[in-house]
């Protein structure tokens, strides 16, 4: 089994360290707001008494709960966004849309998402179109199906302000983080169950990390709803692969 090394994104773990360290408890509370002015500004906020509080619909933390006037967090990308594509893609070279996965062995006995920044290497890499996998991971060798851990990587495109309810199915556990910031945890084992976070995205290019990892029935799907439009998977046109991703899957 070819074994690769993932140096492109190094960061990718201690992102999530920091998102588990210092954003805990954000990720946890409902009513937390983003209040870092690098992440989240003032402007165009609503709430009362100054505080920088967007009022939503019914959103749910775990499909089924439904909280009511749920404080939204606001957050702005540190890249503006891409401009929409208006020409047809070139067929030759390869589209830039998709995220790059990188797979790993795990035991059997794992209860909780890896410390990702203790693999040296991956076990194998792949591109991947979107996140909406159900038994099947592309690129996923067939040795690994059953107990393995992923981290899936790239950014999100956002061409329009609004408010994005981002959700997580999966099981097992899964966290989801835009720059560096964990947005939803849906950690541990369990069966196939979706969290969500309601946030409100300035227009811009987030760089996108999901971590995933499973024991049991591999399940993993991202999906958002913007406005209160409908819940979708997140199109391939709105992901857009790291720099150099090609080259590792070669």
């Amino acid at each position: 089994m070819r074994r690769t090394p993932i140096t492109l994104l190094a960061t990718v773990a201690l992102a999530f360290g920091c998102a588990n360290s210092n954003n805990q408890s954000e990720a946890e509370n409902p009513d937390a707001v983003a209040s870092d002015s690098g992440a989240a500004g003032e402007e165009g906020a609503e709430g009362s008494e100054g505080s920088d509080v967007r009022k939503g619909k019914d959103q749910t933390g775990a499909r089924g709960l439904g909280i009511p006037n749920k404080a939204v967090k606001k957050i702005a990308a540190e890249k503006p966004p891409r401009p929409e594509e208006t020409d047809e893609p070139s067929t030759d070279e390869p589209s830039p849309h998709g995220l790059l996965a990188a797979y790993y062995t795990i035991d059997a006995a794992t209860d909780a998402l890896p410390d990702f920044s203790a693999f040296a290497q991956a076990d194998a890499v792949a591109i991947v179109d979107s996140l909406d996998f159900r038994g099947s991971f592309p690129g996923l060798p067939d040795a690994m199906t059953k107990s393995f851990a992923a981290q899936f990587m790239g950014s999100l495109n956002v061409t329009t302000g609004a408010e994005y309810n981002l959700c997580l199915t999966s099981s097992d556990g899964s966290m989801l983080a835009l720059d560096g910031n964990l947005i939803v945890d849906n950690e541990g084992v369990h069966d196939s169950q979706q969290k969500c976070e309601l946030v409100y995205m300035d227009p811009g290019e987030y760089q996108l990390n999901v971590i995933y990892f499973n024991v049991s029935d591999p399940i993993l799907s991202v999906t958002w709803d913007i406005g209160g439009a409908g819940e979708q998977v997140i199109p391939n046109e709105a992901l857009f692969k790291p720099e150099g991703a090609d080259d590792l899957v070669k």
